[in-house]
């Protein structure tokens, strides 16, 4: 038998303990991890919607429309967002948590607008109005 045969033998037997081992283990009394996540997330007459038209429309591929969350609570995971801006100018956010949001309009990299902006639980903001 050569090096190569006694490594893979002892990993195998390594992973064997290891096995053994965990199923021997008490499970944990914290909660599941998708229950944790269900808890920490807002319901959804905490989140509203943004939209609006940019003004003077360009190529889409030009434009680009970000937000991103001033007064932001601790457990919120992004807190940038883009939308993409439809040939016509259009973009809208869904499913932002209520806030205060900054809102910037962007062609080619270049601002050419921004506000902040409160968006309310359960409602629909449209800007520019």
């Amino acid at each position: 038998m050569n090096d190569r045969t006694f490594t893979t033998a002892g990993l195998l037997v390594f992973f064997a303990l290891v096995v053994v081992v965990a199923s021997r283990c008490e499970p944990s009394a914290a909660a599941p991890r998708h229950e944790a996540l269900r808890m920490a997330e807002p319901s959804a007459s905490n989140r509203g919607r943004l939209r609006g038209m940019v003004d003077p429309p360009a190529p889409a591929a030009e434009m680009q429309v970000t937000v991103d969350a001033v007064d932001a609570p601790p457990d919120l995971r992004v807190t940038t967002r883009s939308a993409t801006v439809l040939a016509d100018g259009r973009y809208e956010f869904n499913d932002l948590p209520a806030g205060t949001w900054r809102i910037r309009v962007l062609r080619r990299g270049a601002v050419l607008q921004t506000a902040e902006l409160v968006v309310p639980g359960g409602a629909e903001v449209v800007w520019p109005r």
